[in-house]
């Protein structure tokens, strides 16, 4: 099955034609240190408490911790906006995370920001500090629905006819919690989810929500 993937690719899109996403050259984690070296070990200090954190444990999970930097670094990506991708043009305004590592090579070409992978992504970097990604990550969606009325579930204008349920006032409960500072961004994300909800999921005069479920 996944020998024939390059096959069905190949009868879907024009390689040649196919403008492939490069990564970031700025290092967006230096907040975990100046190199790889120190950020593997400031990573593995952050993730565990003072309680688990020994020699061992590092020496047991280093690999772990090496793959998050190197998949994190190798998967940031920067887009002009509106730039025609193959699948669309893109929406994102600012940095983010890709799915999958952006490579030269054969790969599953999930390079944009995906709107429930973002959540995830965004926890990861919230736990560990990563404050400024997670947020331009979700301004990234705000800016998207207060142009076009919704958030697809990728951001490219391939997408916009999909979407999916809002998570992002839960990052921002994970943000404030673990010590962002509140601020415009705030005010953004909890507008856009609020505005969303009723445009998107609700119809509030009937009282159903999205799967036609009568609400209690």
């Amino acid at each position: 099955m996944l020998s024939s993937i390059p096959k069905i690719r190949q009868l879907l899109v024009d390689e040649e034609k196919l403008v492939r996403y490069k990564p970031m050259e700025r290092d967006f984690f230096d907040f975990l240190g100046k190199n790889k070296e120190e950020k593997v070990l400031n990573l593995a200090k952050r993730v565990a408490s003072t309680t688990f954190y020994s020699d061992e444990f590092f020496k047991k999970r280093k690999q772990i911790f090496e793959y998050i930097v190197d998949f994190w670094s190798h998967s940031l990506i920067y887009f002009d906006y509106l730039k025609e991708t193959g699948r669309g043009s893109n929406l994102a305004r600012r940095p983010f995370l890709a799915p999958c590592a952006v490579s030269d090579e054969e790969d599953l070409d999930f390079n944009e920001q995906y709107r429930w992978d973002t959540f995830f992504q965004n926890l990861g970097l919230t736990l560990v500090g990563g404050f400024k990604l997670a947020i331009n990550q979700l301004l990234n969606i705000a800016d998207v629905f207060n142009e076009y009325k919704r958030v697809p579930n990728a951001l490219t204008t391939s997408y916009l006819s999909h979407s999916q349920p809002p998570l992002e006032i839960f990052s921002v409960f994970d943000l404030l919690n673990y010590g962002a500072l509140k601020g415009e961004w705030t005010k953004k994300i909890i507008s856009m989810v609020e505005k969303e909800l009723f445009i998107e999921w609700w119809d509030y005069q009937v009282g159903k929500n999205i799967c036609g479920k009568m609400r209690s």
